[in-house]
């Protein structure tokens, strides 16, 4: 996205007028190639764990790495492939998400009882437009609550859990498609 303003709706099929400002929390699709470019030994194949909140979870350290749009990377203490995306306003998942957690965790060293899991208390959908492979080969979570996601712009949804070995449970009570 260009420089300029977030908007709160969408225009079926418009996804030109989605613009953000630096600091406007905007989660970048990108975010794997931005992750492994920050040298803090957490890429997307050995990642065990991702958060989205607002506030730094208990146990997590600022790692100095701040995105773009002013999203910060928190790294756990105890598991320092746990990573957490802290915003204290709200983050905006990009209009496509397609792909956005595709093979991520899909390290062959990764065993299901490593895998951890993916948070999402601080992640709004309600301008995605795609999730098709979403969370395909996506290895490191047993479960996913995704009831906070607002999927009525949504009009494309294929594979999305495509080749996910591990998931096991699946939270869509909010999903509108």
């Amino acid at each position: 996205p260009s420089t300029g303003t977030v908007v709160s709706s969408l225009s079926s099929g418009d996804t030109t007028k989605v613009l953000v400002t630096a600091n406007s929390g905007y989660f970048v699709s990108n975010w794997k190639t931005w992750l492994s470019d920050q040298s803090v030994g957490v890429t997307d194949s050995n990642v065990t764990g991702i958060r989205f909140e607002y506030s730094a979870p208990d146990g997590y350290v600022d790692t100095g790495k701040v995105m773009a749009s002013g999203i910060k990377l928190y790294q756990s203490s105890s598991a320092t492939t746990n990573i957490a995306f802290v915003y204290d306003g709200t983050i905006y998942a990009p209009v496509s998400c397609e792909q956005l957690f595709y093979d991520i965790g899909r390290s062959y060293n990764t065993t299901p009882e490593e895998a951890s899991s993916i948070i999402f208390n601080n992640f709004n959908t309600s301008l995605v437009t795609g999730m098709s492979q979403m969370f395909m080969h996506c290895e490191i979570t047993t479960a996913l609550d995704l009831s906070g996601f607002d999927t009525s712009n949504v009009t494309a949804m294929l594979y999305m859990f495509c080749n996910n070995t591990a998931l096991k449970e699946i939270n869509l009570k909010s999903f509108n498609t």
